[in-house]
C-alpha cells in the first residue's frame, strides 16, 4: 500500500492487483470489487500530473459522457471517484483480452469472420453512440478492447463531443 490513492480504493472494497498499463500521468490496474463481485479495471488518473488541457478539457468530457453510456459494446463504467489528492479514478469493466492493437500484432492477420464480426460490434457501438447525440472521435484499435471472450468493447471517450443536429 505504498500510493494513497490505493488505501481509499481498499477501503471502498476494491483489491488491487496488478498494473495493466501506465502513462505519464495515469495507470490502470485491474482489481477484485467486493461489491461487484467481479474484476474490474481501475484507471488512476493524476491530474497534478496531466497537462492542463487534458484536466480542463478532455477528462470532464470523459466523466460527462461515460455515464451516460450503457451498451454492450462499450465499455461499462461502475464508478467514478474524484478524490481530494488530486487524483480521479474511473472504475470499469475488465478487458482481459487487451486492446485490438495488440491481439492484431500478438496474432497476425485475423480471419474474415473475425473482421466482419468485430466490425458489426463497432458499428452497433458507434450507431448507439449516435443515437445518444455522441461522437467518439477517436476511433483508433487502441481505443477498442476485448473482454474475456473476445467482445469489442469501445474505450477512451476523452475527444467525444455532443453532435449538432
Amino acid at each position: 500500500m505504498g500510493e494513497p490513492w490505493e488505501r481509499l480504493l481498499k477501503d471502498r472494497g476494491y483489491k488491487i492487483q496488478n498494473t495493466l498499463g501506465e502513462g505519464a500521468y495515469s495507470k490502470v490496474k485491474s482489481a477484485y470489487s467486493n461489491r461487484l463481485g467481479r474484476e474490474v479495471a481501475i484507471k488512476c488518473i493524476n491530474t497534478k500530473l496531466a497537462p492542463k488541457d487534458f484536466v480542463e478539457k478532455f477528462l470532464p468530457r470523459e466523466l460527462q459522457t461515460l455515464p451516460l453510456l450503457r451498451h454492450e459494446n462499450i465499455v461499462r463504467v461502475y464508478e467514478i471517484l474524484e478524490a481530494s489528492d488530486g487524483y480521479v479514478y474511473i472504475v470499469m469493466e475488465a478487458a482481459r483480452n487487451g486492446d485490438m492493437l495488440r491481439f492484431v500484432q500478438k496474432r497476425g492477420a485475423l480471419p474474415e469472420y473475425d473482421i466482419k464480426r468485430y466490425f458489426w460490434e463497432l458499428c452497433q457501438a458507434i450507431y448507439y453512440c449516435h443515437e445518444k447525440n455522441i461522437c467518439h472521435r477517436d476511433l483508433k484499435c487502441e481505443n477498442l478492447l476485448l473482454d474475456k471472450n473476445f467482445k469489442l468493447l469501445l474505450t477512451d471517450f476523452g475527444f467525444s463531443k455532443p453532435m449538432n443536429t
